[in-house]
């Protein structure tokens, strides 16, 4: 979702950082994801502000594992990270290699969440699942990865036409998305040994958006306040204005966005 400012400078200094996450504190949420791009380009940064955030709140980090190395999953282990959800967008490693634009990328994510587990950091992974990806045999593999990887849980996101994939025809057919549907019910309610899966796009279908400050938040690269990652519309900005003044707009607008996650599954195609 934040393919149009990847590379660009970055937009809040540390301080800038310390007052929104102050702000967000002030609101009682009691967990904080920590993304980017990479988070773990500032880690002093990122340190400063998992201890900020204190014992009352969970801290997680997504990353690519890039750069997590033994070292450093220790420090964020010290500062009071709970765990890191790694981006794996395929149980194969050259197709995840193919995907992340870089050679050796599915091994340094391996790796990442082995020096993660020894650290004593929960370990996560976050899948897009898109149409090439979603069929059976491919998300009974990547369970079966994830299990390796050691991951208690696996985010699966949808695809949805921004960022990256803005003005595309991405989204999943009723058919697959009754194929995540069911690999959802079988590891969170089926038998046997299963990393568990959360799955935004069903809860919002079956009960609503969770979004727009009903059960969370997203926070720009320049402290605006969205709706989700996937909603361009904008409720005020963390860094200059009332936080709760932001979360109370926020709110009243809700989600503008007509994206899948909104939408019930009669309304897709087979």
């Amino acid at each position: 979702s934040e393919w149009t400012v990847l590379n660009r400078p970055e937009g809040l200094s540390s301080s800038e950082l310390k007052t929104t996450l102050a702000g967000l504190l002030r609101l009682g949420i009691k967990q904080i994801f920590f993304s980017g791009g990479e988070p773990l380009e500032r880690l002093g940064d990122l340190l400063a502000l998992v201890r900020q955030a204190g014992d009352d709140t969970q801290c997680w980090l997504f990353s690519a594992a890039s750069s997590l190395d033994a070292r450093t999953a220790h420090l964020l282990k010290e500062a009071g990270l709970l765990g890191v959800v790694l981006s794996l967008d395929h149980w194969k490693p050259e197709a995840h290699d193919r995907f992340r634009g870089r050679s050796g990328a599915f091994d340094r994510a391996r790796e990442g969440a082995r020096h993660a587990r020894e650290a004593g950091l929960a370990v996560a992974l976050s899948l897009c699942s898109t149409r090439e990806f979603t069929t059976a045999e491919n998300l009974e593999a990547y369970r079966r990865v994830a299990l390796e990887f050691g991951a208690s849980f696996v985010q699966i996101v949808e695809p949805k036409p921004e960022g990256h994939y803005r003005e595309k025809d991405v989204e999943l057919s009723r058919t697959q998305r009754a194929l995540l549907e069911d690999f959802y019910e079988r590891l969170c309610f089926g038998s046997g040994v299963n990393p568990i899966v959360s799955y935004s796009d069903l809860i919002a279908r079956r009960i609503g958006c969770q979004g727009a400050g009903e059960r969370y938040l997203f926070v720009d690269t320049d402290g605006t306040a969205r709706a989700c990652p996937f909603s361009a519309a904008t409720a005020g900005n963390l860094v200059r204005e009332d936080p709760a003044t932001v979360l109370a707009q926020l709110r009243a607008q809700g989600c503008p966005e007509p994206h899948t996650a909104c939408l019930s599954m009669d309304r897709a195609t087979a």
